[in-house]
């Protein structure tokens, strides 16, 4: 081909580039897109696995209250701390004039001011299948006998109520679950 036969050629000499401009900036945005993709792919996953933690979290912390009321039930709990004594064994007795004992507990390490699942009287069923960063633990409040709904007031007998907290974390210990039940 020589000069002459370039010069015939339409827009040889208007040609700047520009399809390959656009080729690069259709590259851009799919990758743009591909990265936003994976970013909220990665970000479910995440939102997953911290809903499978707090439910194990609050399966364990449940077990430990089942174990509370299944040792209060067969009379194995009886040696609860008198007001203002030092705590040692996670039974506690209602003071009127305190907070409540589960207040004042630093439940991520609380020592021996809770019981630690699986080491009352009468233990609950192993958790190992859960994986659980460290096990539940809980304490046992005593609050004032009550007289229940019902019963003849001719000879009323007071029925002992206790206020059980457990704490448990999931397989992760940033995720933590804290319940309350009240058993009588």
């Amino acid at each position: 081909m020589n000069r002459r036969d370039e010069a015939r050629l339409p827009y040889h000499r208007q040609q700047k580039g520009i399809a390959l401009f656009i080729s690069l900036m259709f590259l851009v945005i799919a990758t743009l897109l591909g990265l936003a993709i994976a970013r909220t792919q990665f970000a479910g996953e995440r939102m997953a696995q911290n809903a499978l933690d707090h439910a194990m979290a609050v399966q364990a912390a449940e077990a430990a209250l089942r174990e509370a009321e299944n040792n209060l039930s067969q009379g194995q709990f009886t040696a609860f701390t008198a007001c203002g004594a030092a705590n040692t064994n996670g039974l506690y007795s209602f003071c009127a004039n305190q907070a409540s004992a589960y207040l004042g507990i630093n439940w991520s390490s609380p020592g021996a001011t809770a019981i630690t699942y699986g080491t009352a009287p009468i233990p609950g069923p192993s958790l190992s299948s859960l994986n659980l960063a460290s096990p539940p633990v809980y304490i046992v409040e005593q609050l004032p006998s009550v007289i229940v709904t019902g019963m003849s007031l001719s000879n009323p007998q007071a029925t002992p109520v206790y206020r059980i907290t457990a704490y448990a974390v999931g397989g992760d210990s940033n995720t933590s679950a804290l319940v309350q039940s009240i058993y009588r």
